[in-house]
Order: C-alpha cells, then sequence, then structure tokens
C-alpha cells in the first residue's frame, strides 16, 4: 500500500466520513481492497456531484484542504469521463500524506 498503512487509511475513511457527512456504512474499507473501494466511493459520490452542478464542490474540496488549482488542472486536463476518479484520487493521496504526517508527528519521528 506504498508508503501508508492501513491505519492511514482508516484515518482517511474516518475524516472523510466527517468531513463530507457521510454514514459510517457508506465507506468501504476491507483490508485488502480499502483504497480501491474507497476511490470507487468516492468516484461515484464525485460523479453525482458533478452531474448535478453542485456549489458544494470547491468549499468540499477547501475543507479537505486540497488546492483549488489542483482541482481546476484536473477538471481542464481531462476528458469529463475521467474528471472523477482523478479528483478521487487526489482527495485520497492529500488525506493519506496528511494521515501519515500526524502519525509520524504522534510517533515523534517528525
Amino acid at each position: 500500500m506504498n508508503d501508508h498503512s492501513r491505519d492511514d487509511l482508516a484515518d482517511v475513511v474516518v475524516t472523510l466520513g466527517e468531513r463530507l457527512k457521510l454514514q459510517p456504512a457508506a465507506l468501504p474499507l476491507d483490508v485488502f481492497d480499502a483504497r480501491q473501494q474507497l476511490q470507487d466511493y468516492l468516484t461515484g459520490v464525485l460523479t453525482e456531484m458533478l452531474d448535478k452542478g453542485s456549489s458544494r464542490l470547491m468549499p468540499m474540496f477547501y475543507r479537505l484542504d486540497i488546492a483549488e488549482a489542483k482541482v481546476e488542472e484536473i477538471i481542464r486536463a481531462l476528458p469529463p469521463p475521467s474528471v472523477p476518479a482523478a479528483l478521487a484520487d487526489l482527495i485520497i493521496d492529500r488525506q493519506l500524506a496528511k494521515a501519515r504526517t500526524q502519525r509520524l508527528y504522534r510517533e515523534g519521528r517528525l
């Protein structure tokens, strides 16, 4: 799972559930495919938001500490069907980086 532990991914699931106001049962966490399941789930959520032209999209990225420029770059650079999956990856990568930093700080390794 790259440089991230299962605990980091579990932290990401909890954080996303809280920040996006999702029910815990809605967020998958299987020990073998957790990242892929989370990516698939977020892709579905983002597809729905983009289809509806949701005004909640950019504030959501702000709450998740994701740069607006990165979001806009993905939206401009990719064909529309690819955008939700790329945005889901961006969310997961950012949240994993934050979880890893927090874990290292707690462990006194930062």
